[in-house]
């Protein structure tokens, strides 16, 4: 019968005697910890909501409900403003590459170009909030013609992704005139009424 090496005999009773004298430390105190806390801040640590930044509150920031209803608006609006400069003008503004059909290029661009517009909104409305501003109506549409020319600008820019081709500057600005009238008639008549 072979002889067991006595080293690794005595290297597994180490370990085990190691691990039976191994305690874990409690934690010490810190004299921070036991000054008492005051003001604001020992209030939101002791309540329950999670403590989180908050921003000045504002009356007019829009509710996820109707968020999701500008987004199906204009999605919708949008679609159909960019196929019907598509039927009335095919070579200024094209929809539709070797890869994606027309119908499928529509779909696609207007969901991007309807989620940059929709996804600015919150944003601008955090701003104007932290920055203690009253963003008019003027001004919203204003904000929306900026908004609608550079995210035409931006999908037209990916033409063989997006499968939306503008051809000049131009058409995006004049585009962009059409769709902030539209989007405006449909933001004030709808999306304003969903609570």
């Amino acid at each position: 019968m072979p002889k067991k090496s006595r080293t690794s005999k005595t290297k597994k009773t180490s370990k085990k005697a190691r691990t039976s004298r191994t305690r874990v430390a409690a934690p010490r105190r810190s004299s921070v910890m036991t000054q008492p806390m005051s003001g604001d801040l020992a209030s939101a640590m002791s309540s329950t909501q999670p403590m989180m930044m908050s921003a000045p509150a504002a009356s007019n920031m829009m509710t996820p409900m109707q968020l999701v209803a500008m987004f199906g608006s204009l999605f919708v609006t949008n679609a159909l403003v960019l196929a019907g400069v598509n039927w009335l003008f095919p070579t200024q503004l094209v929809l539709g590459t070797n890869l994606l059909s027309p119908f499928w290029a529509l779909l696609y661009a207007t969901g991007v170009l309807t989620l940059i517009i929709v996804g600015l909104v919150p944003v601008i409305e955090l701003l104007a909030a932290q920055l203690r501003l009253k963003i008019s109506d003027m001004q919203w549409m204003a904000l929306y013609m900026v908004i609608n020319i550079g995210a035409l600008w931006i999908v037209g820019r990916f033409a063989e992704i997006v499968g939306l081709g503008v051809a000049s500057w131009l058409v995006v600005v004049l585009v962009s005139v059409v769709l902030n009238m539209v989007q405006g008639l449909v933001v004030t008549q709808f999306v304003s009424k969903v609570k």
